[in-house]
C-alpha cells in the first residue's frame, strides 16, 4: 500500500476538505446521505448495476461515498462502509473513457488517503478476479477464499493502511 500512499503524498495530488485535484481530474468525498456527492457516485455505479441496495441498513457502520470527475464530468466512483477502525470497499467502477489513464489508481490513492485520514487500519474488498492485478498492484493482498457471485469469480483482499 506504501507506493499508492506515496504518490497522493508526493504533491502530485492537492487536497482540501474532501476534495482532491490532480490535473484535471477532481475526486470528492461526502457521507452525508442524500448529499450531491452520493447522487453522483450512485449514477455512475447504477450505470453498471451495482450500488441497489448494497447498503441497505448500515446499522453503525457509516457509509462513505466518493466520485471521481474529469472536466468536471462524473466518471469514477465509490462507496464504503467505515467500521470499527476498518472501511469494506462494496462497490467501485470506472466508466470506460476513465480507464487506461491511471485514473483508477489515482482514484485508490485518495481512497485509501482519505481513510488514512480518519484513522481507519484496514481496508477490505471483494473483487473479480478480472481486477487481481490491478489490487494487487496497490497493495492489497489475498483475504480469503475464492468465491461465485454475480455471474463472475470473485477473491476476497485487504491491505492495512498505514497511520
Amino acid at each position: 500500500m506504501g507506493n499508492i500512499l506515496n504518490f497522493f503524498r508526493s504533491g502530485a495530488v492537492s487536497t482540501e476538505a474532501g476534495l482532491a485535484t490532480l490535473g484535471d481530474l477532481e475526486i470528492a468525498c461526502s457521507g452525508v446521505a442524500e448529499s450531491q456527492i452520493m447522487k453522483e457516485s450512485h449514477a455512475v455505479l447504477e450505470r453498471f448495476g451495482l450500488a441497489k441496495g448494497k447498503i441497505g441498513n448500515p446499522g453503525k457502520a457509516l457509509p462513505l461515498w466518493f466520485v471521481l470527475r474529469a472536466n468536471g464530468k462524473p466518471t469514477g466512483a465509490a462507496c464504503l462502509l467505515l467500521d470499527d477502525g476498518n472501511a469494506r470497499l462494496v462497490d467501485i467502477a470506472l466508466l470506460p473513457e476513465a480507464r487506461g489513464k491511471n485514473q483508477g489508481t489515482a482514484f485508490m490513492g485518495h481512497i485509501v488517503e482519505a481513510l488514512r485520514q480518519r484513522g481507519i487500519q484496514k481496508l477490505r474488498a471483494s473483487t473479480r478476479l478480472t481486477l487481481k492485478r490491478f489490487f494487487a498492484r496497490l497493495g492489497f493482498q489475498p483475504d480469503g477464499d475464492c468465491f461465485y457471485a454475480d455471474n463472475a469469480l470473485h477473491m476476497p483482499v485487504s491491505c492495512r493502511i498505514a497511520a
